[in-house]
């Protein structure tokens, strides 16, 4: 699933080795089917603290504080429909509007390539607390309709992301 998630990011200089990062994604299409339904959308902002003489933010390590939101379908071939934050496949009275959200830190680093090192790999791996719930359906097929089965509450601490990125770096200057 990592590789079919189209995403994008925007980092800040803020100070000399502090940034903010925003990433976003969101999956409207069916990659998987017929074995199963994906959608996801969600944010991830982001602080980090560069180390050593990397005022630029192309080469090297960092540590950040970051939180997200997300929303979510899955529907597996089970027959089983897994959705949080969104009212379009069970009725409205059975709506669960509640993203699932995380906020933790993260230890990052990355690779510029070439002289210029505009472009770069980027690997980061996040911890901490994350919050979901979500509405567990079943298709009915008297009503020809989903309808809940279970609801679901779930909060853990451990691993919130882990990312692999392909990046480019530009300056905007005055």
């Amino acid at each position: 699933d990592a590789f079919v998630i189209p995403n994008i990011a925007v980092e800040m200089k803020v100070l000399d080795h502090i940034s903010f990062n925003v990433e976003g994604w969101y999956t409207p299409y069916n990659v998987f089917a017929p074995a199963k339904d994906t959608n996801f959308s969600g944010f991830r902002p982001q602080f980090r603290y560069w180390f050593g003489n990397n005022s630029l933010m192309r080469n090297g390590n960092y540590v950040a504080i970051d939180g997200s939101l997300m929303w979510y379908t899955l529907k597996w071939r089970d027959g089983l429909l897994y959705q949080n934050g969104k009212e379009n496949m069970f009725d409205r009275r059975s709506s669960n509007s509640a993203p699932a959200w995380s906020a933790g830190v993260s230890y990052g680093y990355c690779f510029g390539l070439g002289r210029k090192q505009a472009w770069g790999i980027e690997v980061e791996l996040g911890i901490g607390y994350q919050r979901y719930t979500q509405n567990v359906g079943m298709y009915n097929e008297d009503t020809l309709r989903w309808e809940i089965y279970d609801y679901q509450e779930r909060q853990q601490f451990g691993i919130t992301h882990a990312n692999v990125s392909l990046t480019y770096r530009f300056s905007i200057r005055k």
